[in-house]
């Protein structure tokens, strides 16, 4: 075959292969071959076959291409290369600081991946960044990637996502030191530092300690760079969606004023309230105008703007307004700052209290924290608070310093009604707590003027004190159950001050104490001046000349009462010149029953004409009632202290006040002049007024004035009305042991009376009239024969011309008897 021939053939082939060629490429464009065929021929010349040739080279690398998109497509799926991609993802994460768990994968636009089922875990110091996607898609950098010969991450989008972000205040600020320099070298060495993240639909839960939100804020379209290193927090972020409270906001980074960091801030559409986001966890209501968070600055901080608190649960209602809130932590010590705040009651809201300062420190590892606040009231009285919380040695260190601070409306404020509930306070407090040994230090230098006070068991009703002075040092050992009063100064006004010391302390089943009380040239008529007129009631009005002094000590052991001791010395030169008018001395004085005049405050609850002379009564009377009551009566001055000690004794013997070993004068002051309470507001005027009427009247006076008052019964005052009431005989005809039954029943005749007219006595009445009886054998008023032989009829119930039933009022009763309480049962 010929060289043209054989070049003819292969144009021909060549042309033939070109018209296949090109009349499948028409047909694949919906054109016919033969419409076409024609014009392919006219134009093809002797440069056919060169052109077929360029098409070939321009339909291979097009072949390839779409190779390789399908060897990268196949790449990506989970088949095939899927497991080392998840590999490399999972290795890179961890690199970073970042634990990741996939679920599946497959492949997503030309070179994405979207990943499934998604978990990353995410710690920075105290932070921890918890996200739960349903997909994550990862668009790769090709060029980074291609340069550093594996995939590298350019963006991000999250799809369906849960971010939870916790600020664990446990967590040691460097206890992931190691996990965030590694992740600084894994992005050093990538080159790579930020990611940039897309996010639709996504969800952020909050978390604080024991605060979680109850909602979580929703994000519908999240743009964000976050760094591979320090602090996950953004450093630009452009967002919008739905606040916890359901409040609408917008949110966007700015540079930090400093340059330091960059700023997160939160815009709310309205004052979001914060309550809302953790309902139930807060114990009052917050609203702030928006939330900014620093990230990368020198300290992590949240400033809240101007909020408001609520706290209706607080006392009467407290409403507090602070224009700029903000909490700052950095290396693990965090700080609360409050500026200009404004502190009102919810329903009085014109108290006028305002929180001028405020400092709040905390350690977020430790537990560690302290504080300072201003307080001020009126634009005048200022009170200041400190504490310190010591975590390492459980110490707790607190100081209060005021000026002029008026208590009434901050008490107001707490709804609380202390011991002191009104006047300005003035001085310092300390207090110092040890949780390793229980110990408690209390150290007190203050002052209070215009004061109110109101203090159960010293007075009945609430009283004004004009200036008040405390000082004190006192240990408190919890562990050791004991306490040491170093030294307690009261004082009023300018009077010298009242001193106590005091030593208590748990010994063997009961407690051992030592009380000292001392008061030295004390000014009578200034003392009458300062006291609060609740106290000084009986002495208002008085004119009093002189000073005194006293010295009181008891000692002793609660479980051993025998071993009380108690000192009482008084000791001064005071007179009377003359008495005010509540106590009008002068009308007992007189002969007779006393003057009741028009404004007399003595209370005679007896008719003039039941009343009897001391020299009527038969000698046995007042004996077998002295006998009864207060068998010193001739040889004290009014004040047993034999029979304080007695009582006392008692008292802790049987664990209870039953006795107060009252003096037959104290017993009469109770019956003209004042009420039954038990107060020592009571007993310190029933101490004046006994010291008074010993002074002015004689011992015959007092005794005739109480056998002629007594309560003896329901309706019944006087020996008179008690001898016709019980026996029926009158004040001359009664016998020794009807004066003596007349006796036991004393100090509370209604109950005990009233047993006799029913024909009962307790048990404990007749060990009472043996004692009576008994202290008259002793003093020679009755023989031993007359002894013996009214014992002998008490015991059996025969007293005083009366068979009585003994019942059962305590161990004393005769075996059988029934109690007091129940009836007997009629045969």
């Amino acid at each position: 075959m010929s060289t043209t021939g054989s070049t003819k053939q292969i144009e021909a082939t060549g042309l033939s292969a070109g018209v296949s060629q090109v009349e499948a490429s028409v047909r694949a464009k919906g054109l016919s071959a033969v419409e076409h065929l024609g014009d392919f021929v006219e134009e093809s010349d002797v440069t056919a076959p060169v052109r077929t040739s360029s098409m070939f080279w321009v339909v291979l690398p097009v072949a390839f291409i779409a190779l390789f998109f399908a060897v990268v497509f196949l790449a990506r799926t989970r088949l095939v290369a899927g497991p080392m991609i998840e590999e490399i993802a999972v290795r890179e994460a961890s690199e970073r600081g970042v634990d990741l768990y996939i679920g599946a994968m497959r492949p997503k636009g030309l070179f994405g991946v979207r990943f499934e089922q998604v978990r990353g875990r995410l710690r920075r110091g105290p932070y921890v960044l918890d996200t739960r996607m349903v997909a994550l898609d990862v668009a790769p950098d090709v060029w980074e990637s291609l340069k550093q010969g594996k995939p590298v991450p350019g963006k991000i989008t999250l799809n369906d996502a849960l971010i939870i972000v916790e600020r664990d205040p446990t967590a040691a600020e460097d206890s992931t030191a190691s996990q965030v320099e590694g992740a600084v070298d894994a992005a050093n060495g990538l080159g790579l530092s930020q990611l940039d993240i897309v996010g639709h639909d996504v969800r952020v839960e909050l978390r604080a300690g024991a605060f979680v939100s109850t909602r979580p804020l929703q994000i519908k379209r999240l743009d964000a760079t976050i760094p591979l290193t320090g602090t996950p927090l953004p450093t630009k972020m452009s967002a919008y969606g739905e606040l916890p409270d359901g409040v609408p906001f917008a949110l966007s980074t700015v540079t930090s004023p400093d340059g330091s960091g960059h700023l997160l801030e939160l815009k709310p559409r309205k004052p979001t309230q914060i309550d809302k986001w953790f309902a139930g966890q807060m114990p009052f209501e917050m609203t702030a105008a928006g939330l900014t968070v620093c990230s990368g600055c020198e300290r992590d901080a949240v400033d809240f703007g101007a909020v408001e608190l609520k706290l209706p649960n607080f006392g009467r209602g407290l409403f507090v307004t602070a224009p700029d809130a903000q909490l700052a932590w950095s290396k693990g010590q965090g700080e609360l700052e409050l500026g200009g705040v404004g502190i009102r009651g919810l329903r009085d809201p014109e108290l006028g209290i305002e929180l001028r300062r405020t400092q709040f420190s905390f350690d977020s590892a430790s537990g560690a924290h302290s504080g300072e606040l201003e307080l001020r009231e009126g634009g005048q009285g200022v009170l200041e608070l400190s504490w310190v919380w010591d975590v390492h040695d459980e110490k707790f260190v607190g100081g209060l310093v005021a000026d002029n601070f008026s208590l009434k409306p901050l008490l107001v404020l707490m709804d609380a009604d202390p011991i002191l509930h009104a006047g300005h306070l003035t001085g310092k407090f300390d207090l110092t707590t040890d949780l390793t040994s229980f110990i408690t230090e209390l150290s007190a230098d203050i002052e209070f003027v215009d004061a109110e006070a109101f203090v159960p068991g010293v007075t009945a009703n609430s009283i004004a004190i004009p200036s008040f002075s405390l000082k004190t040092n006192t240990f408190v050992d919890f562990g050791g159950r004991a306490l040491d009063l170093n030294y307690l100064e009261v004082g009023l006004s300018e009077m010298r001050p009242l001193k106590v010391k005091a030593h208590l302390l748990d010994a063997n089943d009961g407690w051992k104490f030592d009380i000292t009380a001392l008061g030295r040239d004390i000014n009578a008529d200034e003392l009458v001046k300062v006291l609060p007129p609740q106290l000084a009631e009986p002495v208002q009005g008085a004119q009093i000349d002189g000073h005194f002094g006293f010295d009181l000590r008891a000692s002793g052991h609660s479980a051993f009462p025998e071993s009380l001791m108690l000192d009482i010395a008084v000791e001064g030169d005071v007179s009377v010149l003359h008495d005010g008018p509540s106590a009008d001395i002068a009308a007992l004085a007189v002969n007779g029953p006393p003057y009741r005049g028009d404004g007399s405050t003595i209370n005679i609850p007896t008719p003039d004409e039941d009343w009897i002379a001391y020299e009527a009564l038969p000698e046995l009377v007042p004996r077998g009632v002295l006998a009864a009551e207060d068998a010193a009566f001739f040889r004290h001055n009014g004040f047993d202290y034999g029979g304080i000690a007695r009582a006392m004794i008692h008292n802790l013997r049987v664990g209870r006040m039953e006795r107060g070993g009252s003096t037959i004068t104290q017993q009469l002051i109770k019956n003209l002049y004042l009420s039954h309470n038990r107060t020592v507001t009571r007993k310190l005027q029933e101490a004046y007024l006994t010291w008074r009427i010993e002074e002015a009247l004689g011992k015959q006076r007092i005794l005739e004035i109480y056998l002629n008052v007594v309560h003896w019964g329901k309706g019944i005052f006087g020996i008179r009305q008690a001898a016709e009431y019980y026996y029926g005989v009158t004040p001359e005809e009664l016998t020794i042991d009807q004066v003596a039954l007349l006796g036991a029943i004393l100090p509370n005749p209604e109950r005990f009376g009233g047993q006799m007219k029913q024909g009962k006595i307790a048990s404990s009445r007749v060990e009472k009239f043996e004692h009576v009886m008994a202290n008259l054998r002793y003093l020679g008023d009755i023989t031993y024969q007359e002894y013996v032989e009214l014992m002998s009829r008490a015991r059996r119930g025969q007293i005083g011309g009366l068979e009585l039933t003994i019942c059962k009022d305590d161990e004393h009763a005769p075996e059988g008897a029934l109690p007091c309480s129940q009836k007997a049962q009629k045969l």
